[in-house]
């Protein structure tokens, strides 16, 4: 995981970028938890632990449901105004970049699914 980090970060010449994961809150295998640990064990610089563990499924028990996606994504933020704030990126943001996060965060706000949620 350590590894992915910087080579994201290089590959993208941002070696401050902030960067978010999720806590693997479901599994059907035998290695859930060794994965949660491997996740909650990384000490890199800007990187954070956000947890899923308690959120609600749907049938499958796999994916999380509407309402959980919705909550966590008000975690993630929670945790970007916590940190990203606190910790700003020392090196400018690429306007493609800026450009993609923008588009991203539209379509996941504004699609048939969750706009009954959100309004």
């Amino acid at each position: 995981m350590g590894a992915l980090v910087r080579d994201l970060r290089q590959d993208l010449a941002m070696p401050h970028l902030l960067l978010i994961q999720v806590g693997l809150a479901s599994g059907l295998g035998q290695y859930t938890e060794v994965v949660r640990e491997a996740q909650k064990g990384l000490k890199l610089r800007n990187v954070r632990f956000v947890d899923a563990m308690g959120l609600p499924f749907q049938d499958g028990h796999l994916h999380l449901n509407t309402q959980a996606q919705v909550q966590l994504g008000h975690m993630l933020a929670q945790s970007y105004l916590t940190y990203g704030h606190a910790h700003p990126l020392r090196t400018p943001t690429p306007w493609w970049l800026q450009l993609t996060t923008l588009a991203c965060c539209f379509i996941v706000l504004w699609r048939e699914p969750y706009t009954s949620v959100l309004i």
